[in-house]
């Protein structure tokens, strides 16, 4: 899987098409669709969706089923177990668009309601999303959680370099994703 995390990175995060296969692979990631209706969704050429899903297809991300113009693209059995790197790249490249400190204040948030619903069964920040923090909270030990708040509060000053930032959120939200997961 480590060489799909580096071909996930060059084609999602280090090209100017990286945000056009990030919407593509989020879209397939919930059902087959084929290319006509993936540009309908993206409102995109249709032309330009057809290279994607080439390029795509030429690193074993996705896979077209039948021929021609009705073929069905599916994510491939190495995407599908690709997934959490998946969303930490789709993560980093949107994050990358906001202001470091403004998603380090957002995840500093976040993590203090995932503590907060563990220990006490409260939401300050985040009340409409008590299904999920709650779903989340259960598996990180409250002592991991306060621990990544610390690193959460330390990590502000970081984000405010303007050569870290990629860096920055890659690490943060692996830290996340580790921090959640399932144990």
């Amino acid at each position: 899987m480590a060489n799909l995390k580096r071909v996930l990175w060059h084609l999602l995060g280090g090209t100017r098409g990286g945000p056009q296969r990030i919407r593509i692979v989020a879209l397939l990631r919930d059902r087959p669709y084929n290319t006509n209706q993936l540009a309908e969704l993206l409102g995109a050429d249709y032309k330009t969706v057809q290279h994607h899903l080439r390029v795509l297809r030429e690193n074993r991300i996705a896979s077209p089923t039948g021929d021609g113009y009705g073929a069905v693209y599916l994510l491939t059995k190495d995407m599908e177990e690709s997934l959490s790197d998946f969303d930490v790249i789709a993560a980093t490249e949107h994050c990358l668009r906001v202001e470091p400190a403004e998603a380090v204040a957002w995840l500093q948030r976040w993590t203090y309601d995932l503590l907060s619903s563990r220990l006490a069964g409260t939401i300050r920040y985040h009340v409409g999303e008590t299904g999920t923090l709650a779903r989340l909270a259960a598996v990180p030990e409250p002592a991991d959680l306060a621990g990544f708040l610390r690193r959460l509060a330390g990590a502000r000053g970081m984000s405010e370099h303007p050569l870290n930032a990629r860096l920055f959120f890659e690490d943060l939200l692996f830290r996340y994703r580790d921090l959640v997961a399932a144990r």
